[in-house]
């Protein structure tokens, strides 16, 4: 756009580029940061997650999907669509902590207990077990509670006793 010096013939030509190749990450990302400027965060979010759908580079497919979840998220509070892409994030890198961390906590908020205890499950396997301390915490809590919810008083009880063994303040496991 900076050769074109017209932003509008820049819009305009990014979008034919990608009208002949859809997949052509520098087309994308400039059309994408026009967008940004004036603050069209729909197409924001679309081209983020074209550009996701077209990367073969999983790592960044699934950060890419983040952002489009988290944009759709903070701009539109649109729960759907940031399912919808934390979930393409997720297949894309099963471990991809900041999606585990977001989508569980959507699935936790909408009482989907079977889908939030996978994600937690996920979650707690990846987590560093001495610089997360306080997340290992909450989240051993929060699938102690799934468990019970689901009827498994047993498994609620060792995840409670691990939610206690990260912090015996955590004021919600001593209750």
């Amino acid at each position: 756009e900076e050769m074109l010096m017209e932003l509008p013939s820049a819009q305009e030509n990014y979008a034919q580029a990608l009208d002949i190749d859809p997949s052509h990450a520098p087309s994308i990302r400039s059309l994408r940061t026009i967008y940004q400027k004036e603050g069209n965060w729909r197409e924001v979010i679309a081209l983020t997650a074209q550009e996701a759908e077209y990367s073969t580079d999983e790592p960044e497919k699934a950060e890419l999907y983040q952002k489009a979840a988290d944009l759709s998220l903070e701009r539109f509070d649109d729960v759907d669509h940031a399912i919808r892409f934390f979930e393409l994030s997720l297949s894309a890198e099963p471990y991809h902590v900041p999606s585990l961390r977001t989508l569980a906590d959507l699935y936790y908020a909408d009482e989907k207990w079977d889908l939030a205890e996978k994600l937690l499950e996920r979650l707690v396997d990846k987590l560093d077990k001495t610089e997360d301390k306080d997340e290992l915490c909450k989240n051993f809590y929060r699938l102690a509670y799934i468990a019970e919810k689901l009827g498994d008083d047993h498994a609620a009880l060792k995840r409670y006793l691990a939610s206690y063994e990260y912090d015996t303040t955590y004021l919600p496991t001593l209750e």
